[in-house]
């Protein structure tokens, strides 16, 4: 297997870029569900519910998309601590 090596010019570039993603700072922030991207991960969960491959009317898009968000509320909250009062 060949392995691509990397110029100075693109090193150069992309090493400060690379340092700054791996800072302990901005680790910390995406543990315990304190993710970068909290979009992306509710398109997944609605997706999951309603897949892109099949056609779905209006009404089973929106009961996809209400069911996706509540599950990944409720998620977040067990995920800071917070149950479900009982």
């Amino acid at each position: 297997m060949m392995k691509a090596k990397l110029t100075v010019d693109v090193l150069s570039k992309i090493l400060p870029m690379y340092r700054r993603l791996a800072t302990n700072e901005l680790l910390a922030r995406c543990m315990f569900g304190k993710i970068q991207n909290t979009n992306e991960s509710l398109h997944s969960a609605i997706w999951k519910n309603c897949t892109k491959e099949t056609f779905v009317s209006k009404n089973i898009l929106k009961m996809a998309v209400i069911t996706a968000i509540s599950d990944f509320s409720f998620g977040r909250l067990n995920t800071l601590g917070y149950g479900t009062g009982r």
